[in-house]
């Protein structure tokens, strides 16, 4: 019994540093990619701004328009995404780093706030 306790111990704190390090490498790794995504974002408006003016003039049809809507949603909603999986990495990475009580007394950990 011993044994197996032990063994669910190490294989407990295996998942959790695994966890830590997929946390970090989140971390890390996200500014770039946010920033990345949000000027995906803004293209994807400008694309549907411009598409928008040239379907009153007559150059563009409306399923052009419906796509250019399509895009933007899909760029918009991969950036949210990328910024919700920060802020979850942000909040557990800072949990097993600074513990439960200093996280509850804190409203937003603090490399989600230098965004």
């Amino acid at each position: 019994k011993l044994e197996s306790a032990n063994q669910d111990l190490e294989q407990s704190q295996r998942l959790i540093y695994e966890q830590i390090s997929t946390d970090l490498s989140t971390i890390l790794a996200m500014p770039s990619r946010l920033q990345a995504l949000h000027a995906s974002m803004l293209a994807s408006k400008e694309t549907l701004d411009s598409w928008e003016r040239q379907y009153l003039v007559g150059k563009k049809s409306w399923q052009d328009i419906v796509n250019a809507h399509r895009e933007l949603l899909i760029a918009s909603y991969a950036f949210h995404e990328a910024q919700s999986s920060w802020f979850v990495s942000s909040w557990r990475f800072n949990l097993h780093a600074e513990g439960l009580e200093k996280i509850l007394t804190t409203s937003v950990p603090t490399n989600v706030c230098s965004q």
